[in-house]
C-alpha cells in the first residue's frame, strides 16, 4: 500500500505548483489521516544523530531495566480462561511492549532531568526540535488555509503557546509477539493505528508532538459542526490517559457528553 507523499518544495514554487501541493496535502489529511513529507527542512544528518543517540541510550541505560520490568517478566497465559495477563492481571492488549521515555521541549525543556543524556546529545536534540517545530508550524499554516480558518496562522494561534514533547520508544524483540498487540469537526479524522510486537529485531520510534498548550480552549471552527467544545485541552488529556486503549469512536462520544 502506498501512502501519500507530499513534496514540500512545491510550496515555494509558482502559483500552480503551490496549489497542487496544497491540494495534495488536503486530500492526504481528509482521506488518509497521515502522509510522508519530502524536502521538509529537517536535516538528514541531524536526524541520524538523534537516532544514534536513542539507540545508544537504550543499549546503555534501558535494555536491562526493560527486561527486568514486571511487564517483561510476567507475560504469561492464564490457564483458566486463556487470557494473557501482564503485571498481575492487566490484559496484554492494554499494555505497551516498549521501552519509552518522554522529554518536553516547549514551553519548558526537561532534558536536564535526564542525567544520562550527555550535553552533546542535548544540543543535537535541541537543534532537531527547532527544525521539527518549524516544520510543524509550516504544515499547521497550510492546514489552516485548506480548512478556511482565519488566516494562515489559525492553528498556530489556537495552539499558542504550544506544548512540544518527544516520546522516544524502542520496541525490542518480544518472546511472545502473538500475545501483545496495541491499537491505538471533521474533515480530518484521527486514524486508528497499531503497533505490533515482533519476535526478531527491534523498531525505533521518535515521535515529536506539537500539541495545544494545556490551557488552550478547543472548539469547532463553525458552530454547526457536530463536535464537542469548547473544552480545555489539558482536561481532554487527563481523560485520554485513562482511555488510550479504547475505541476512538466510543471515546469521541464520551468526550461529546463531557464537553459538548
Amino acid at each position: 500500500m502506498e501512502i501519500p507523499v507530499i513534496d514540500l518544495k512545491g510550496l515555494a514554487g509558482g502559483d500552480e505548483e503551490r496549489e497542487r501541493t496544497m491540494a495534495q496535502l488536503h486530500e492526504a489529511c481528509k482521506d488518509w489521516g497521515f502522509f510522508w513529507v519530502e524536502n521538509h527542512g529537517v536535516e538528514a544528518a541531524l536526524m541520524e544523530e538523534v537516532k544514534s543517540f536513542v539507540y545508544r541510550h537504550y543499549d546503555e541505560h534501558l535494555e536491562k531495566k526493560f527486561y527486568a520490568s514486571d511487564l517483561a517478566k510476567n507475560l504469561h497465559l492464564n490457564k483458566d480462561d486463556g487470557d494473557v495477563l501482564v503485571d498481575g492481571g492487566d490484559l496484554a492488549d492494554q499494555a505497551d511492549w516498549e521501552a519509552t521515555y518522554f522529554i518536553q521541549h516547549r514551553p519548558k525543556n526537561t532534558a536536564a532531568d535526564f542525567p544520562d543524556i550527555p550535553p552533546a546529545a542535548r544540543e543535537s536534540l535541541d537543534a532537531y526540535i527547532a527544525q521539527a517545530v518549524s516544520l510543524a508550524e509550516l504544515l499547521a499554516g497550510c492546514i489552516s488555509t485548506n480548512l478556511g480558518l482565519a488566516g494562515a496562522a489559525g492553528v498556530v494561534d489556537a495552539f499558542a503557546p504550544p506544548f512540544v514533547g518527544t516520546k522516544f520508544a524502542m520496541y525490542p524483540p518480544c518472546p511472545r509477539p502473538d500475545l501483545v498487540e496495541v491499537l491505538s469537526g471533521g474533515a480530518y479524522k484521527s486514524v486508528v493505528h497499531r503497533v505490533a510486537a515482533g519476535a526478531e529485531g527491534r523498531r525505533l520510534s521518535v515521535a515529536t508532538f506539537y500539541n495545544p498548550g494545556p490551557d488552550a480552549v478547543i472548539a469547532p471552527a463553525t458552530a454547526a459542526a457536530p463536535y464537542p467544545g469548547p473544552y480545555r485541552y489539558g482536561d481532554y488529556l487527563d481523560y485520554y490517559q485513562g482511555t488510550k486503549f479504547g475505541d476512538k469512536a466510543a471515546r469521541f462520544q464520551a468526550v461529546k457528553k463531557l464537553f459538548g
